[in-house]
């Protein structure tokens, strides 16, 4: 919360924020479960005095800006889904929607207030195969479609992750596999298409990982059991 400044180069410089309050936020959920296992969610989101790091660019000299700035508010409002699939004892997923509206307002972002709306839905599937005894796969896929912030538009993005996990020696042995982001695409574009505002931003971010785990389990070791979830709450 200085008042200093910090160029990072010959163009761009972060600026300290003193004077910065402290944001303050409401929340409102209600969730209905079906048949112990349909999830169906609502929510909404006020938050009062919102702060994040958005660009600038100045319009007196050739500069690019970051500060954090206080909003008026961050309104979001919504629904979310969550369910279960399964097909024998093979295969099991989740499927994960959500939907909702944000709307973002300023008054005093520089020489540029906003008061913006958005939709945004996102959709996750996680997958698991089971081939046979010990042998497992997983396939996890991400959608997301464009977002804001502030000024800033965000592109659409997209992860899919895959793995697979094999047992062996009398599952004394794992091995396991797994890759995250194999499309590279899970950290979206950005660009500034605001009034004056004309910024194109590419990050470089390179997020794909491959991991490969080996664990092996000394002898008198024995695998605790997992309790079941209690349902009792739910009257049944």
């Amino acid at each position: 919360m200085q008042s200093s400044v910090t160029y990072l180069n010959g163009y761009s410089e972060l600026q300290g924020t003193p004077g910065l309050r402290p944001m303050t936020n409401y929340n409102l959920n209600g969730t209905y479960i079906l048949k112990q296992k349909y999830i169906f969610g609502l929510f909404y989101t006020h938050t009062s005095d919102y702060f994040a790091q958005t660009p600038y660019q100045a319009t007196d000299r050739l500069a690019l800006i970051y500060k954090n700035t206080n909003w008026n508010y961050m309104r979001m409002i919504g629904a979310n889904v969550i369910l279960p699939l399964s097909m024998g004892n093979w295969y099991d997923a989740r499927l994960t929607l959500v939907g909702m509206q944000a709307r973002q307002k300023c008054d005093r972002f520089f020489d540029v207030p906003f008061d913006r709306k958005k939709w945004l839905f996102i959709g996750t599937l996680d997958n698991s195969f089971k081939v046979g005894k010990n042998l497992s796969f997983e396939l996890i896929g991400n959608i997301q479609t464009p977002f804001i912030q502030g000024t800033l538009d965000l592109a659409s993005s997209f992860n899919l992750t895959a793995g697979m996990k094999w047992n062996f020696a009398k599952d004394r042995c794992s091995l396991t596999a797994r890759c995250s982001d194999i499309s590279n695409s899970s950290m979206p574009d950005m660009k500034v298409r605001f009034k004056e505002q004309y910024l194109d931003m590419d990050s470089g971010y390179y997020t794909r990982t491959v991991s490969l785990n080996f664990t092996y389990r000394f002898g008198g070791y024995k695998k605790q059991k997992v309790k079941g979830v209690d349902i009792s709450r739910f009257g049944h």
